[in-house]
């Protein structure tokens, strides 16, 4: 449960409210083979939407953050011998303010960053810091050195790192091109509107029409209701384990608590003769007491040490949260504890007030 909370409370790096996303593919056979062609299709589509009354900005990318797919690049660095493994972004000029991506120095790609111009990018955070350290990477250059006669990339500007493969995994820094300077065919659109996105979209999708009627839209969505998309196994995870674990722990509480109240109530004709040569009420508890918890301090002892190597089984399941938590082991002893005290006080109490003689008669 603290593991769900935890990745829930993560920050993915961008802000989804009123976002809409929404994607579309393509057709090369009818807005032109070139990416030259394709780019100026997608930059007017993107141009009707921006212009639709409620909508803020809107912003093209090749694929949306936490969609779980991924384009791996390694890229090296100018004059450095550092190849770093990258997850590869096309993006257009306004998609870091439409997701509310912060831009922490240089500048965001700009509408004249267009093909036949020098090649431009822009690193995350990340990347940033293990390659350069303190240093301001604006002006150093890149290039993919897998592919023949790569043109050298000059860095333009650092963005805040976002997660792009879930909130629970962020294994690899991203690099972000221009859309115009590496198209692609299938592309994610965000819209950042005013009010409720979902409530846009017939507006939206009107707009695009104008441009193409029969231009497809599919996966059109929140950005809020992708999040908890993203969320959907871990929270399967939680019902059914915490259910089972939930089931376990009474099944544990009742069998601790039967096991124990017997015990103890099997021990009235001794509590009756204690009773009997002077042993007062609040003496014989306090007895009952100490022995109950020492035998469920032995119990859980060794539960605690077979649960160790146990829950190590649970490590790939759990975000934010050792499996050797302190606060879970320390909840679950807590509860056991109280139910052995229960189970041993209430036949202790029932024996404390009952006269000796009838304790002894009844036994």
């Amino acid at each position: 449960m603290r593991s769900f909370l935890n990745v829930r409370a993560t920050n993915p790096g961008f802000r989804p409210d009123h976002v809409l996303g929404l994607h579309i593919a393509v057709d090369r056979s009818t807005h032109g083979n070139t990416d030259r062609e394709v780019w100026r299709y997608l930059s007017r589509l993107i141009g009707r939407v921006q212009s639709t009354p409620g909508v803020e900005s809107a912003a093209a990318v090749n694929r949306l953050p936490l969609g779980g797919q991924t384009q791996t690049l390694q890229i090296e660095f100018e004059g450095r011998d550092t190849k770093v493994n990258i997850d590869s972004r096309s993006a257009s000029s306004n998609y870091f303010r439409t997701l509310g991506i912060p831009l922490l120095a240089g500048r965001a790609f700009r509408e004249d960053d267009i093909a036949g111009r020098p090649d431009v990018g822009i690193l995350d955070d990340w990347i940033a810091r293990q390659v350069f350290g303190n240093e301001s990477p604006i002006g150093k250059r890149f290039r993919i050195p897998i592919v023949p006669g790569m043109p050298w990339v000059q860095i333009v500007g650092v963005v805040g790192h976002i997660r792009h493969e879930g909130l629970d995994r962020d294994p690899r820094p991203q690099v972000y091109w221009p859309y115009a300077q590496r198209t692609q065919d299938r592309v994610a659109i965000v819209v950042k509107t005013a009010g409720d996105p979902m409530a846009m979209t017939p507006a939206i999708r009107a707009a695009i029409r104008e441009i193409d009627p029969n231009q497809p839209l599919y996966d059109v969505f929140p950005m809020s209701e992708f999040i908890a998309r993203t969320l959907l196994a871990r929270r399967l995870n939680l019902v059914l384990v915490g259910s089972f674990a939930a089931l376990a722990l009474l099944l544990a509480s009742i069998g601790l608590y039967g096991v124990v109240s017997h015990l103890t109530a099997r021990r009235s004709r001794e509590f009756a003769v204690r009773l009997a040569v002077g042993a007062t009420p609040a003496n014989l508890l306090a007895m009952v007491f100490r022995q109950s918890l020492a035998r469920g301090s032995l119990g859980l002892a060794v539960g605690l040490l077979l649960s160790t190597a146990i829950t190590r089984l649970l490590s790939t399941m759990i975000h934010g949260v050792t499996a050797l938590d302190p606060l879970t082991y320390t909840s679950v002893v807590v509860v056991l504890l109280i139910v052995v005290v229960v189970a041993s006080y209430v036949p202790a109490l029932r024996v404390s007030r009952t006269h000796p003689v009838s304790a002894l008669r009844d036994s």
